[in-house]
């Protein structure tokens, strides 16, 4: 599906209204698909259409019209389509005539929709569309999804939320890391706004009253996991590819990582926040990070079942999911709770150097290459999520980590590293362990009161 908005400028009276006209047309286009268009209204209830047999260009020409006619009073009161009838054919005359007669100034400005939420056959689905950026979060995208989750949760007619993605690059790859780097560099009053969003984001869907099933077909990282892991239905492909890779950019494992990585199996967690490691779905449905496994293949019927199934989604993916295969972790799980089972991040180091197996020395030369400041905040963040007893706990203490992060050395320099510049080569600084100190990391985690906190919606 292909999904874009456009915004009308108009006049009423000395009023200057703005009115959004959002298309969603199907592919591949053709005389048996239906083009939709929503035309939200500021001081209204939004306006539905739908025709078949038209493409995008001629949806919006039949919104526009629609405006007029309620704007201007125009005549005719009353528009229809005749079957396999050419939009275009009809709506030029008639927008030429609503113009000229009652002299509406159209000033458009067009932009992709990145978040396409609608209901069908009581599920609510909402679709991430930002494929270029691998559907990477932005706030707008946040609030989107937050609207849209607010207005199903006491709809009666919705029984069921579905999250997927267009395209096939991947579930999502994060959040806009650049810009929140390019906010850190100031006053980080951005950053902070869209990291408050997020997280309410997060939270809304962890205390979700209705059951939420993620399909993460693709890649799965960062903000992506803070989308998926509160719902109760997470299903992996063998396209999925999962990490939490922070400690490689000056960050920590935010969106709820403090809490659910310390509840998965052992200390993998730790070893995941840690190393920054990818899992494919094999292990990440043997850890629980998923529920279900099924081939990518066999998504569309996967979609096709949760719509006919709304108020169960937990017995469909029970019924169609398949085998994940056996998990190449488990053969280090040991190892794992051995040897990240310390409570700084000097001790890991020892054991694995101790250890001195060839697994457990390159994990060793892996940490050796991220943040020294990210991994004693990362390790602390899990160790203090997993005594937290609430999850609203856990993200008000990221919040606050997450918005004296992004203003240090280590973040500014990861991200010119790994995103800007992309030579792989941050300078951290300090350079090793033992230049961060329990103080710094104390003035790091310190809770914010008042406004400045973070609160749940």
């Amino acid at each position: 599906m292909v999904a874009f908005e456009r915004v009308f400028r108009t006049r009423r009276g000395d009023a200057t209204l703005d009115l959004t006209v959002q298309c969603h047309v199907p592919e591949p286009e053709g005389e048996d698909y239906a083009c939709a268009y929503v035309i939200r209204w500021p001081d209204r209830d939004h306006s539905h259409g739908r025709a078949f047999g038209i493409d995008g260009l001629q949806a919006l020409q039949l919104a526009q019209t629609k405006i007029a006619v309620e704007l201007y009073a125009a005549s005719p009161a009353v528009y229809w389509l005749e079957p396999n009838d050419r939009l275009g054919l009809h709506l030029t005359p008639l927008l030429r005539h609503l113009e000229n007669d009652r002299n509406p100034s159209w000033e458009e400005t067009v932009s992709e929709i990145e978040v396409i939420a609608r209901v069908e056959s009581g599920v609510g689905r909402i679709t991430l569309n930002r494929p270029k950026a691998i559907h990477a979060l932005n706030r707008g995208m946040c609030e989107a999804m937050i609207a849209a989750l607010l207005d199903w949760r006491g709809d009666d007619a919705v029984s069921s939320v579905l999250i997927d993605h267009a395209g096939e690059r991947g579930f999502c790859a994060g959040g806009d890391i650049r810009m929140i780097a390019e906010s850190g560099a100031g006053d980080a009053s951005e950053a902070r706004a869209f990291f408050r969003a997020e997280y309410q984001l997060n939270h809304l869907m962890f205390e979700y009253p209705k059951p939420i099933t993620a399909i993460v077909d693709g890649i799965v990282m960062g903000g992506g996991v803070g989308i998926s892991e509160p719902a109760q239905v997470r299903i992996a492909t063998e396209r999925t590819t999962y990490a939490m890779p922070e400690t490689g950019i000056g960050l920590f494992p935010d969106v709820g990582g403090g809490w659910f990585l310390p509840r998965l199996p052992g200390q993998t967690g730790v070893w995941l926040a840690l190393t920054g490691a990818r899992l494919k779905a094999a292990d990440t449905v043997a850890l629980g990070i998923h529920t279900h496994y099924i081939d990518s293949g066999a998504v569309a019927a996967l979609k096709d079942e949760l719509l006919a199934n709304p108020s169960d989604p937990q017995a469909v993916a029970d019924r169609v999911a398949g085998d994940a295969g056996p998990a190449p972790l488990d053969a280090h799980r040991e190892q794992i709770d051995r040897l990240f089972a310390f409570d700084t991040v000097e001790e890991i180091f020892a054991a694995l150097e101790a250890d001195g197996s060839e697994w457990a020395l390159k994990q060793l030369a892996t940490l050796k290459t991220k943040s020294p400041q990210s991994l004693k905040v990362s390790l602390r963040q899990i160790r203090t999520g997993a005594g937290l007893a609430t999850f609203a706990e856990n993200m008000a203490m990221e919040y606050a980590l997450g918005g004296r992060v992004v203003q240090t050395h280590d973040f500014q320099e990861g991200v010119r590293a790994v995103i800007i510049d992309k030579d792989n080569a941050p300078n951290w600084s300090p350079a090793g362990l033992e230049g961060i100190d329990n103080a710094s990391l104390d003035r790091l985690f310190a809770p914010l009161t008042g406004d400045d906190a973070w609160t749940p919606l």
